[in-house]
């Protein structure tokens, strides 16, 4: 998973989890989501938004963190 928040708006977070199969994804959004909605509600303001995408190209880079591109 990937957590992001944003430079100009910090109450903004974006986090995105990659999945091998559609199976694991729906199984995720079903059974998981639910719980960890139910244990960060006392820190949010709203509800958490979940969208799903399709990864047509993924590349890595192994880049560390702390170093540049």
């Amino acid at each position: 998973m990937f957590t992001r928040v944003s430079n100009t708006e910090p109450d903004q977070i974006l986090a995105l989890s990659f999945w091998k199969s559609q199976e694991d994804a729906e199984r995720y959004t079903h059974e998981e989501y639910p719980r960890i909605n139910d244990l960060i509600s006392h820190l949010v303001e709203s509800t958490p938004v979940s969208r799903t995408f399709h990864v047509d190209i993924f590349t890595s880079h192994k880049i560390r963190a702390g170093r540049a591109a």
